[in-house]
């Protein structure tokens, strides 16, 4: 079974994740408090994606 864990720093560093960090830098700028939701996710695939060792399902792509 999964467990609940939140998306690894390198996931949300990325480029796939660059509206994410604009959001979360916004909204910590107009006094909100900002955390990252615990989800029952392999986080693996997904930096498996970002690696290319996969295709893209997790992660968004950039434009």
């Amino acid at each position: 079974m999964l467990g609940l864990a939140t998306a690894p720093d390198e996931l949300i560093e990325s480029p796939n994740y660059a509206a994410s960090r604009v959001f979360a830098s916004r909204a910590r700028e107009n006094g909100y408090a900002v955390s990252k939701v615990p989800m029952p996710i392999d986080w693996n695939f997904a930096l498996r994606e970002l690696r290319g060792e996969m295709k893209p399902f997790y992660t968004n792509t950039p434009r």
